[in-house]
């Protein structure tokens, strides 16, 4: 640090302004707890000693509705700023959470945003909330948030507070989701991340094509290399990863040739995959005929159930019609 003579990590200085909120006591005992203990790093259950004591005398003059409404708080501040979650995880109703969070205010413990979000004065505070609760509290709460933004559609949020909450089946459930739902839009690196957050709790024959499968699309091609060489080597989805896989580094013939491999094990659902990408490869290496044959076989099975597969197939079929020369069809 700057005092110590060396520069300041910014980013250590802007954990340190979210850890205290700028107050000057507490700046000065995150900075000495750094000082005395640099392999502390303020980790998250790190809090200084003399601020310790502090925070719990500002805690006291809480009533006990207000004490719920931080503990609930501490738990779901983590994933939203939002009132409602914080109300279902205390297990009241919104009138009461209110007044909680005016006295919480009025105390000088939580702060409300112009547009209704919620935050602890500093980040020190939400700790302490936090670390007074026993471990069973702490994961009964983690649950009940869990519940709530499952069924809000944020399953992201979700799978961290089953996490927390130590339900790994939710947990996995829920995750799974999640990761599905950033693939579809786009955002791949969010996938990748909460894949690799199921990895202590899952099969690698269960999550490596899913995982592998993005990790082809990130360019991470020997990771995914490596992954695919640890599942069934004769399993139709596997046989479809190496084939992507070969296509990505330009060895068409190889995927061609694991995708025919994969058609013949292939499941009805897993058959529609497979002919798209035949007809990608097809379609790659100017055999229009035979890419709108694997098109129309896999728009044949692809029925009403899934639009977004649907389209896929339509614009392979329009794509060998166009680039055939029959524009107006296209």
């Amino acid at each position: 640090m700057a005092v110590m003579g060396e520069r300041a990590d910014e980013s250590i200085v802007d954990r340190l302004f979210r850890l205290t909120g700028g107050n000057p006591f507490f700046l000065r005992e995150a900075l000495s707890l750094i000082t005395q203990s640099p392999e502390s790093r303020l980790e998250p259950e790190v809090v200084p000693p003399r601020a310790d004591a502090i925070l719990r005398r500002r805690l006291a003059r809480a009533d006990e509705m207000t004490r719920s409404f931080l503990r609930a708080a501490s738990v779901v501040l983590d994933t939203s700023e939002e009132l409602a979650p914080i109300t279902y995880v205390m297990e009241s109703d919104t009138k009461d959470a209110i007044a909680a969070l005016n006295q919480a205010c009025e105390l000088r413990l939580m702060r409300e945003g112009p547009h209704g979000e919620v935050s602890f004065v500093h980040s020190l505070m939400q700790r302490e909330v936090y670390a007074e609760m026993g471990a069973n509290q702490r994961r009964y709460l983690h649950a009940r948030a869990g519940e709530w933004f499952e069924r809000a559609g944020a399953l992201a949020s979700a799978a961290f507070h089953y996490e927390q909450a130590g339900q790994s089946e939710q947990m996995v459930q829920a995750g799974y989701r999640a990761a599905s739902q950033a693939e579809r839009g786009g955002m791949y690196h969010t996938a990748l991340m909460l894949y690799q957050k199921l990895r202590p709790h899952v099969s690698i024959e269960e999550l490596g094509p899913r995982l592998a499968g993005v990790l082809i699309v990130l360019g991470d091609w020997d990771e995914a290399e490596r992954l695919i060489g640890l599942l069934p080597v004769e399993n139709s989805r596997v046989r479809l990863l190496r084939s992507e896989l070969a296509f990505v580094r330009g060895d068409f013939d190889g995927a061609q040739a694991e995708a025919e491999m994969a058609l013949i094990d292939a499941s009805s659902a897993e058959r529609i995959h497979v002919l798209i990408r035949l007809a990608d490869i097809a379609l790659y290496l100017g055999d229009f005929s035979e890419a709108q044959r694997y098109g129309n076989s896999a728009l044949d099975l692809a029925g009403a159930s899934d639009a977004n597969l649907r389209a896929r197939c339509y614009g392979i079929v329009a794509a060998t019609e166009y680039f055939g020369g029959d524009v107006q069809t296209a």
